[in-house]
């Protein structure tokens, strides 16, 4: 039987929350021991995760973040992680220059910073699962990633991440860790018709391509070769691995490279 973790923030009234309670209602629990844990340790949702999945939490709330009481609750667990299980100490150079960053850039989020606190105060967890799911972006993420034992680890990605503010400062290369999310670089001949190829390629594996980048300076021959970053989503690693697979059967000989959202 299939071991598989799902991580979310909360469980209050989102579309994300109502969506993970539909997928893990879902799957045949005769082919998957299904866990969930929730960063936060709140929302009102929770009474309706079915029986047969596991809730790791040892302590929950089921009140929303969004009440006064949920607050006074998340804020309780952010200063729990921060001061009893030391998040603050370990992550002052990353608070400090994240804070200056915001601020520079004219939008200060605490949110944002503190999911990481949230994240690195959270309990570790001991077993090894075949699948380890953040479901949401920050904390979950960041948890999924650093903190969870895992064969393979995926990641849902719910906005406009960039808008949001998250950035490459904020997620200290989460991302690199996650199979879902891959970047390669190809050198191509600088002509008509070379990044059409690539793209068949991808599209013939449904690869979802995210992000685009062109350097035509990577070499002082431009003719020779120009280089081609594609950031690209996959359903896990053997998705990724066939992706890869096909692009060096075509000829293009992908590189993998660390993979950046912003």
């Amino acid at each position: 039987m299939k071991k598989i973790l799902f991580v979310i923030n909360t469980m209050g009234y989102g579309g994300a929350e109502r969506a993970l309670l539909n997928l893990i209602s879902a799957l045949e629990k005769e082919q998957y021991e299904i866990s969930v844990f929730v960063l936060t340790g709140q929302g009102e949702l929770i009474h309706q995760i079915p029986d047969s999945v596991t809730l790791l939490n040892k302590n929950y709330k089921d009140v929303s973040v969004l009440t006064s009481k949920g607050r006074m609750e998340l804020m309780k667990t952010i200063l729990r992680a921060g001061i009893l299980k030391g998040a603050f100490f370990r992550r002052f150079s990353y608070l400090i220059k994240n804070s200056v960053n915001m601020k520079q850039q004219g939008r200060f989020l605490p949110d944002k910073l503190l999911w990481r606190i949230l994240a690195d105060g959270a309990p570790t967890m001991p077993k090894e699962y075949d699948l380890a799911v953040a479901y949401l972006e920050g904390g979950a993420t960041y948890y999924v990633a650093d903190r969870v034992k895992a064969k393979k680890k995926a990641a849902f990605i719910h906005i406009d991440y960039k808008k949001a503010g998250y950035g490459e400062k904020l997620d200290l290369g989460c991302y690199e860790k996650i199979d879902r999310i891959f970047t390669v670089s190809v050198l191509l001949p600088d002509k008509p018709g070379e990044l059409v190829k690539v793209a068949q390629t991808i599209a013939e594996e449904q690869g979802n391509v995210i992000k685009l980048e062109h350097n035509q300076f990577v070499s002082i021959n431009r003719n020779a070769a120009v280089e081609l970053r594609v950031t690209l989503e996959a359903f896990g690693t053997d998705h990724k691995n066939r992706i890869i697979a096909a692009l060096e059967a075509a000829g293009f000989r992908p590189k993998l490279i660390s993979a950046k959202l912003y």
